[in-house]
């Protein structure tokens, strides 16, 4: 499929809550995905971005790999609570920007979730095709980095490409962050100590006093630098071909 219809891959990771579906509804301008305080996401959605597409479409893809057409309200309630035979589910959806066109974003289910028994397959599945993995950690709330991270962290790097850009995003942080911050430190300290990988690092601020139920993180210069290595890839593949 990638050779037919060459894209950039871009994997969210993280523990469940860490804000990974509200971050990407964020950059849509839009809640595509599901989101909730209890773990909203239980299967890989995969979000195929191009401008030529008219109107959102929602698929899911069984374990016999047959895919059919569902409506909105269907996956929004079965990414929820799906059904055995679902491996897992596509949105086509339009994006305004042309510097997007061809990305495909995939929300994963966090570790830690209540169906996370499938969890190592799906990384073997997607890390390996991944060429952006943005690794998601809240720095409120009982997040950044723990124990129970460092297993899943060794794991994942194990299966990612030397060539994969990894980005550390740090959601929920206080007005006016820096890398200077003494938790942020603590937070790179361990992804780096535990991965030998030091990612680029992004912020996004706590918006949790705002009185929005789900409010819609923003990060532009994450995006930015996403959209710099999709064209990045573009160029790449013209390139090759």
């Amino acid at each position: 499929e990638r050779i037919k219809n060459p894209s950039t891959y871009l994997v969210f990771m993280g523990k469940t809550s860490s804000g990974k579906s509200s971050i990407i509804n964020g950059f849509l301008g839009e809640d595509i995905l599901p989101v909730s305080t209890a773990p909203s996401t239980t299967r890989v959605t995969e979000i195929v971005l191009n401008e030529s597409i008219e109107e959102t479409i929602y698929y899911e893809f069984m374990n016999n790999s047959k895919r059919q057409e569902i409506p909105a309200e269907d996956f929004i309630y079965y990414s929820k609570s799906p059904k055995e035979d679902v491996a897992r589910f596509k949105i086509l959806a339009r994006v305004e920007d042309n510097k997007f066109n061809n990305l495909s974003i995939f929300d994963t289910p966090g570790f830690g979730s209540a169906d996370f028994k499938n969890h190592d397959e799906i990384l073997k599945e997607f890390l390996p095709n991944s060429d952006i993995v943005v690794y998601t950690v809240s720095y409120i709330g009982g997040g950044g980095i723990g124990v129970m991270d460092l297993p899943y962290l060794g794991y994942a790097t194990n299966l990612l490409q030397r060539d994969v850009e990894t980005i550390l995003l740090i959601n929920r942080c206080p007005e006016d962050i820096n890398e200077d911050d003494k938790r942020i430190n603590e937070i790179y300290k361990l992804f780096t100590e535990n991965t030998g990988i030091e990612p680029k690092i992004f912020f996004i601020k706590d918006m949790s006093q705002e009185n929005i139920r789900h409010p819609l993180p923003k990060c532009p210069e994450l995006w930015e630098y996403i959209s710099s290595l999709v064209m990045d890839d573009a160029v790449i593949y013209e390139e090759k071909t």
